[in-house]
């Protein structure tokens, strides 16, 4: 009796200096001093010291939040839950050393959050990936054998009160389970192969139903070992509540095709694509 022939309007549319492994047990900051002057085992086997490039890791970062169908940071009233995704890495150009301590810190807008609602998901360092049941606070380990030697403590603190969530994710040695301090034997290496790179995942609802062009936002900050604190880009989602508009005001057959030209208006996500509807009568 009829079907979908193509594609009325839709909402949300476009909208390390390189140690040795085993020299002298040195801890990371230990010939980061020497970058400008001569410090005795610096680089380790040097008895008379040398300049080395200081051992650090860096983060580039970023936060990723809902996104509609097509792509589109805008968002329809009726979405009540967002999961973000929060990225750091350890980065190739700027990194000579393994992170051994990685914090990362989210403070979630009490005004737009229902901060009772936090789940965590999950927690991804490197190759290794911890699947969460909607925790709120936990502390629980992550083995990164046999690619690196050294498991990875994950904690994640929560305060439902200030919407401050902090994950602290520490580099600790098999064998003792003490904060390991060489150079390579961080939780999280420099990046060359894929596998210095982390990912924290939970889910929140909103506090409540918004009305069109309320931007919700969001932004993580990192710290990885010594190193200042970075925040990510902000990530911001705008509510579209306003249905969008479509109107057919032309058509024409040319033989046995027929053309149908649209009119069509939204006021914030614009116009996605159309759906047309036809009867058999």
């Amino acid at each position: 009796p009829g079907g979908r022939i193509a594609d009325v309007a839709k909402a949300v549319g476009n909208g390390s200096s390189i140690f040795s492994f085993f020299a002298h047990s040195l801890t990371v900051m230990d010939c980061a001093t020497s970058l400008f002057g001569k410090k005795p085992n610096c680089p380790p086997g040097d008895p008379n010291g040398g300049k080395s490039t200081p051992v650090n890791s860096r983060d580039p970062n970023d936060i990723y939040g809902y996104l509609s169908e097509s792509g589109s940071h805008y968002m329809l009233q009726e979405i009540q839950n967002i999961h973000y995704e929060i990225e750091f890495e350890n980065d190739t150009t700027l990194a000579t050393a393994a992170a051994h301590t990685i914090i990362v810190r989210d403070t979630l807008d009490a005004t737009k959050f229902d901060l009772n609602s936090l789940a965590a998901q999950s927690v991804t360092v490197g190759s290794k990936r911890m699947e969460l049941n909607g925790e709120q606070t936990f502390a629980k380990t992550l083995d990164m054998r046999p690619e690196l030697y050294v498991i990875a403590q994950v904690e994640q603190d929560y305060d439902p009160a200030t919407g401050i969530i902090q994950w602290t994710i520490s580099s600790l040695d098999p064998m003792t389970m003490e904060p390991t301090d060489n150079p390579y034997q961080g939780v999280l290496p420099v990046n060359y192969f894929g596998d210095g790179v982390g990912f924290i995942d939970y889910s929140v609802s909103l506090k409540q139903t918004f009305a069109d062009g309320t931007e919700i936002s969001n932004r993580a900050g990192i710290i990885f070992d010594s190193e200042e604190l970075i925040m990510t880009p902000t990530w911001t989602n705008i509510v579209d509540a306003v249905k969008p508009t479509s109107t057919i005001v032309d058509v024409n057959q040319v033989a046995d095709t027929l053309n149908f030209t649209f009119l069509s208006e939204d006021n914030r996500s614009g116009v996605w694509y159309h759906t047309l509807y036809y009867r058999n009568d």
